[in-house]
């Protein structure tokens, strides 16, 4: 059994209190217990991520009140290691799906780190974020190559793919997998939500071009 397995099975007898049950009594007044927190959280979690209804005056104390005792860490502590074990064998898997990419020619640290960022948001499940970093490490490398050697007044990408193109910098295949990154990295941006699939194949055609302009082939 992975570490991951057996630290999920084990969490089924701990609350998000740090409390061990053993008796039915007391596993059911956990179950209450964590019902009025995950409640509380859930409010909590989504007055921070994004935007949220307005809550009113005494729900506000209320949740100003547990988060001060340190209950809403609590919960959420036990919470989100919860969730993260349940995500380890995918994240694992996603991992071991990914192929070493060895450059020939140092990237701009800006592409870099933006294909970093776009392979670990893949590896998490965050698809929307994956694609457009993807699509961003594309612009940021072929922003890098195309202007070092030709002068562009404010080039979008497509500029700057047919000008790789031109410039031999993308052959016929890769400028097909940069367009497609583009238009993925669009639809994304412009609120049409990713998912699985589509991110790793976007993932996949970004670094497939990358690894054309700096890697042995570039």
């Amino acid at each position: 059994m992975s570490l991951s397995k057996y630290l999920l099975a084990t969490a089924g007898d701990y609350d998000s209190m740090g409390v061990w049950h053993h008796s039915e009594d007391e596993k059911k007044e956990a179950l209450e217990r964590e019902r009025i927190l995950k409640e509380l959280a859930a409010l909590f979690v989504s007055s921070r991520l994004g935007f949220a209804s307005r809550c009113s005056a005494e729900m506000d104390r209320v949740l100003s009140a547990a988060k001060d005792h340190g209950i809403i860490d609590e919960y959420l502590d036990f919470n989100y290691s919860v969730d993260l074990l349940k995500l380890v064998p995918k994240i694992v898997a996603r991992t071991i799906r990914l192929s070493r990419l060895t450059a020939s020619q140092t990237p701009a640290t800006a592409t870099d780190v933006f294909l970093t960022e776009a392979t670990r948001s893949y590896v998490f499940g965050f698809w929307n974020a994956s694609v457009a970093l993807s699509r961003a490490a594309v612009e940021q490398a072929l922003r890098e190559k195309v202007e070092s050697r030709v002068s562009l007044k404010n080039p979008k990408l497509c500029d700057l793919v047919t000008a790789a193109y031109r410039l031999k910098l993308l052959d016929d295949e890769h400028q097909r997998l940069a367009s497609q990154v583009e238009l993925v990295g669009n639809k994304v941006v412009h609120g049409k939500p990713s998912n699985d699939r589509e991110s790793w194949v976007t993932l996949s055609d970004a670094r497939q071009v990358l690894d054309h302009i700096y890697g042995d082939e570039g």
